[in-house]
């Protein structure tokens, strides 16, 4: 359209790829591990949560805003009866 500018940008693309294992595969049993694993050294070597408390309260947080403005009822309002 006349008297329209769009601007533009240059962007260079990058592909590749790579081979998943199988564990990486079955991605629920891969991060479900993972998460465990985590959790079960932080209670026993003292190694940093992946997962911090603070990223929880954040989830929570977001979750809780969506029940507030939602009404707070139990049903999911995005999945069709």
């Amino acid at each position: 359209m006349e008297g329209r500018g769009y601007s533009s940008e240059d962007l260079t693309w990058h592909t590749g790829s790579w081979d998943a294992t199988d564990e990486e595969k079955d991605f629920f049993a891969c991060v479900s591990k993972r998460l465990y694993t985590n959790l079960y050294e932080a209670l026993t070597a003292g190694t940093p949560l992946k997962v911090t408390m603070e990223h929880v309260r954040q989830q929570i947080a977001v979750i809780e805003e969506r029940h507030r403005h939602s009404g707070g009822g139990g049903d999911n309002p995005t999945i069709a009866q």
